[in-house]
């Protein structure tokens, strides 16, 4: 069970011990009020469920509360920030008033504090030094994580006016301390070495909000530990329906007070596909990302381009995984009063294609087509079956065969499936 609430707190990216109040502040705020970074797939995958979300911004609302002696550079930061986690802690507690299944966050995010050392030292693997009262502060944390989190909301959303604003409130705070930190950390660590050799950067894309985050890998690539680093991370691309490039579609700062040498840290940024706090956190095609990192000895710029050879990778990859199994009728009709003539096409396989469009290649004397795919994608199975039918067809007889070649937006790559041997139907 130790084991399990460690696993569950160490998602959560909470403090470390250690280290003097005055000094420590600066840490704390950034720790605090940053986008989470995860050391594992399962962390990563868990981080931005509404339960992780709303425990993490309660544990920086009792942070904040209890921060003194800042630096004058922080005060606006923690000032800004503290409103907007007040906002979130009534419209919290509003919720609770509305709807009994909402665990009780503030007692959980208060005894996750409580506990912090404890966890501290089972993440990493030290638990013959636990003391009395760290045994019991985490066997305290360990029945409300069973009790609120694992039996209460399990990132259950559901549309209402106090969720709506919850989610509004963070977003908000989210984008103003990022910009703010910026100049604050660019400050501090401006003597910091400048080195071409720091962090190596990687993208998995979510292929227009077909997946449920981009996900952001970074690793430690400078031959030693990094402490207090610092990341801002800035996307452009494309979001929505809108085809202006956006330059910083989208933006986070994160913050890893022990980064170990050759060590790989995940930041999953949500996408519109899912629902929830912390939905959108990202822009449906991701184009190209910049990250400035900073640490107390080193700092670097990199740009990472992702449309063009490593997102064609990642679809090639991604339909390599889905092993589509494609089955094509063409149906002819004795009347086209009602219906014109044409093929029905569906796949089998374990996941959708992000195509935005298919061609049909035909026969000469048969014309050839493209349709726009509806929300960007092609489903599995026969219940999403693309009927492929125009009027030119119905007198044209049946094709000797038939190709539909897959387009994906902004890529060059191409999915070719061809029938040689036509099935008809009636």
């Amino acid at each position: 069970m130790l084991r399990l609430i460690s696993f569950v707190i160490v998602a959560l990216v909470l403090v470390r011990p250690g280290m003097s109040q005055c000094e420590d502040t600066y840490r704390d705020l950034l720790e605090a009020l940053s986008s989470p970074i995860c050391f594992s797939s399962d962390a990563a995958d868990k981080c931005h469920d509404d339960s992780m979300v709303m425990v993490r911004l309660e544990i920086a609302r009792q942070r904040l509360l209890t921060m003194s002696q800042l630096p004058s550079d922080l005060t606006d930061i923690r000032e800004s920030a503290s409103v907007d986690l007040a906002e979130c802690y009534r419209s919290l507690q509003r919720q609770r008033t509305l709807d009994g299944a909402i665990p009780d966050i503030e007692s959980l995010a208060t005894s996750t504090l409580d506990a912090t050392p404890a966890l501290y030292k089972l993440a990493n693997q030290n638990t013959e030094t636990l003391t009395r009262d760290e045994n019991e502060a985490l066997a305290d944390l360990a029945v409300r994580v069973s009790m609120e989190v694992i039996q209460g909301l399990a990132n259950a959303y559901e549309a209402s006016e106090e969720r709506t604003g919850y989610r509004k409130t963070f977003r908000q705070m989210r984008s103003a301390t990022r910009d703010k930190f910026r100049s604050v950390v660019s400050s501090r660590y401006q003597n910091s070495r400048e080195t071409e050799k720091m962090i190596e950067v990687d993208l998995q894309g979510s292929f227009g909000a077909y997946r449920t985050a981009d996900w952001l890998t970074m690793k430690n690539v400078s031959g030693q530990d990094l402490h207090d680093c610092t990341l801002f991370v800035d996307l452009h691309g494309w979001h929505g329906d809108e085809s202006e490039y956006l330059n910083r579609g989208d933006s986070h700062v994160h913050f890893v007070r022990h980064w170990p040498a050759d060590a790989t840290i995940i930041a999953p940024y949500p996408s519109t596909s899912v629902a929830g706090v912390a939905s959108d956190q990202s822009i449906d095609f991701i184009d190209k990302l910049d990250v400035f990192a900073l640490s107390r000895d080193l700092q670097q710029h990199v740009q990472y381009q992702y449309v063009g050879e490593n997102y064609d990778s990642d679809l090639r990859a991604h339909l390599e995984s889905v092993a589509p199994q494609f089955q094509g009728t063409w149906y002819r009709y004795d009347t086209n009063f009602f219906i014109n003539d044409g093929f029905y096409c569906y796949f089998s396989g374990n996941q959708a294609i992000p195509a935005s469009q298919v061609s049909m290649r035909l026969p000469e004397g048969f014309k050839d087509f493209t349709w726009q795919l509806s929300d960007r994608r092609f489903g599995v199975g026969s219940e999403n079956a693309q009927n492929f039918r125009d009027e030119s067809f119905n007198s044209a007889g049946v094709p000797q065969f038939i190709e539909l070649e897959f387009h994906f937006p902004h890529s060059e790559f191409k999915h070719t499936v061809r029938w040689d041997e036509v099935a008809v139907g009636k």
